[in-house]
């Protein structure tokens, strides 16, 4: 079986895994916990202080500082905050950008709205520090004129002084923006002393140059990624799985994650908690540990995965905890993570219950094209959240979300029918009738599936509460 596949197999057992396009508008942000770990406190200072010390802008230490001295996922934006406010220059990046992304999510005034202007501030405040990461994201905003107007001249600017500092990322940057780097011609002077130097993140501009001509890409992500790059690795392992072979799309896709790239770390998660064994040894722990290190380093989407995760494990995780993570997953624009959000909001899941209010927001989710509302919707329905348990009403739900393309929902709708309520028995021949739908459809092992929900006697959007 492929790579990819396999992965697939393994995003079978968690719910809520397919990309969706998130709606224009998400739920206002709120503060983060607060924390009470002054260890983790200090663990975080240290990492900080040699991530300035090193010009580094990878994450990783710090994240794992924070998980180590056993603080949460929710503990660490408020630590992160707090080493801003004592004038860390890594942190002070790490703010400007989860500060630019939620005005990017809240669709705000990226030259004049206050968190842009402060994120300019902050960073200027780093860079004048001496770190170097900090002038490359300086000259970004320049460029596209976020905190400030745009002013190209002030970006090359500031990307020369990010070369001066060292910065290999910068001076693959500089070529590019200051017109150097021409496509098909790799022999301009600056451009073959930095390919000499093996400058991966030029050698990636390169690939991305070629487009449609997959051979030529391949070969300078493969050289890339020879060089040390973790995007070339991550992307070989997935856009070009099927070009290589199986074992060495594995090696890159560990490649990745050994490098701290967030999406890598979810990938090997996925694995790690629900694979075969063959790209890596199933190990729950280290698997829960790379969803964490992959949110911390601002992967968004592997946040419903967690959450659900720390749900199948209620006697653990509070459902207090569960319900701040896709709340913050959803105001940073994770569909899903809305979905999950208002669902938990309708059943009382870490706060009072509110079918109406859950309702209204599934409803305007489903209506804003994100069919894994209609499945929350069915299950209110069958379940009798806020209203008589109507099996009907539930299976009309899951049609629309089957008509969007949703796997398993005729599967479902099989299984709800044959199952019943209360005041509607359970209707095996027509169950019959849909579970032929889910074969036509092509669905994973619908019968197999049917047959351990009227086992379980019972279907939940989410696993159920503790």
């Amino acid at each position: 079986m492929k790579m990819r596949n396999m992965m697939l197999a393994a995003a079978l057992v968690l719910p809520l895994l397919a990309q969706e396009q998130a709606p224009e508008s998400a739920p206002a942000e709120t503060p983060a916990a607060e924390t009470s770990a002054p260890s983790a406190a200090e663990a975080l200072a240290a990492a900080l202080e040699q991530m300035a010390a090193e010009n580094a802008d990878d994450f990783y230490p710090a994240v794992a500082a924070v998980l180590d001295a056993g603080a949460t996922e929710e503990d660490f934006p408020v630590l992160m905050r707090e080493a801003a406010k004592n004038g860390s220059p890594a942190a002070q990046l790490w703010r400007a950008h989860h500060n630019l992304e939620l005005l990017v999510v809240k669709g705000g005034d990226a030259v004049d709205a206050d968190e842009a202007v402060r994120a300019s501030k902050a960073l200027a405040e780093a860079a004048k520090k001496g770190y170097v990461p900090a002038l490359m994201e300086q000259s970004r905003m320049a460029g596209a004129g976020i905190g400030r107007q745009p002013n190209e001249k002030e970006a090359l600017r500031l990307l020369a002084e990010a070369c001066k500092g060292g910065s290999v990322r910068a001076r693959a940057a500089y070529l590019l923006v200051s017109g150097r780097l021409n496509a098909g011609d790799w022999t301009v002077p600056e451009v073959a002393s930095e390919l000499e130097k093996q400058n991966f993140y030029l050698e990636e501009m390169i690939a991305s140059y070629y487009g449609d001509d997959a051979a030529q890409a391949r070969e300078w992500y493969e050289r890339a990624a020879a060089h040390g790059s973790p995007h070339a690795a991550y992307v070989l392992s997935q856009a070009f799985e099927d070009a290589i072979p199986e074992d060495r799309a594995a090696a890159y896709l560990r490649q990745a994650a050994d490098a701290h790239m967030p999406e890598a770390l979810a990938a090997i998660a996925m694995l790690e908690l629900g694979g075969d064994g063959q790209i890596v040894p199933v190990d729950k722990t280290k698997g829960m540990r790379h969803l964490q290190e992959s949110l911390l380093l601002g992967y968004q989407p592997v946040a419903v995965t967690l959450a659900s995760r720390y749900m199948e494990e209620g006697d653990k995780y509070s459902p207090e905890r569960i319900l701040s993570l896709y709340k913050n997953a959803a105001e940073l624009g994770d569909g899903r993570a809305m979905v999950a959000y208002a669902y938990c909001v309708a059943t009382g899941r870490g706060c009072e219950p509110n079918p109406e209010a859950g309702r209204a927001m599934l409803k305007s989710l489903a209506f804003n094209g994100m069919p894994y509302a209609s499945m929350a919707l069915a299950d209110m329905e069958f379940n009798g959240v806020g209203a008589e348990p109507d099996v009907r009403a539930a299976v009309n739900a899951l049609g629309e979300a089957a008509s969007a393309g949703l796997p398993q929902c005729y599967t479902l709708m099989a299984a709800l029918t044959a199952m019943g309520t209360e005041k509607t028995p359970g209707d095996a021949r027509r169950a019959e009738s849909f579970l032929r739908m889910a074969e036509e459809n092509r669905e994973n092992a619908p019968r197999e599936i049917y047959q351990e929900l009227l086992k379980e006697k019972q279907w939940h959007f989410l696993p159920p509460a503790q």
